[in-house]
């Protein structure tokens, strides 16, 4: 379940993730990434585990997925 702390407003650089505890997750292209995006990034469970990395477009249709070898689990969702 979500936190009520769990939204954490993020950007994407160079293929990066910034702000995280990590210091950046690896954020593969999808089709509708351009440099310029601005995504909103909600931590999801246990922070501290590794797990799925759920990539959606503006309307919350899932593009793709990945495994997080990090330790935050995220979804992210173009603005």
């Amino acid at each position: 379940m979500l936190n009520d702390g769990s939204l954490k407003r993020v950007e994407v650089k160079t293929g990066h993730i910034t702000g995280s505890k990590t210091g950046g997750i690896k954020v593969r292209h999808s089709p509708c990434t351009h440099n310029n995006f601005d995504w909103l990034a909600i931590v999801l469970g246990n922070p501290t585990r590794s797990g799925s990395i759920y990539y959606l477009d503006a309307d919350g249709n899932n593009v793709f997925e990945e495994q997080d070898t990090s330790n935050v689990v995220m979804y992210v969702v173009k603005k």
